[in-house]
């Protein structure tokens, strides 16, 4: 019977550590797209066939510069 607990909390403990390298993963992930979005609205500042950068432009706040960042628009 102790075996059976022992090998249950193991189990338990393998599904946590993966869920945590999961989140992790996920997280690198987001912060590279984040980064990729922030430096191409960057690269794009004055081009005016594109809409300047919102809140709702689908990236965020660069809180360095203010400014908003998003996959298809520009910085200012």
């Amino acid at each position: 019977m102790m075996d059976i607990d022992q090998n249950r909390e193991r189990i338990r403990a393998e599904r946590s550590l993966q869920l945590q390298a999961d989140l992790a993963a996920q997280n690198r992930q987001r912060e590279a797209q984040a980064d990729l979005y922030r430096s191409l609205s960057q690269q794009r500042i004055g081009d005016k066939s594109l809409p300047v950068c919102g809140a709702a432009s689908g990236g965020g706040l660069d809180g360095r510069t203010g400014y908003w960042y998003g996959k298809d628009c520009r910085s200012r």
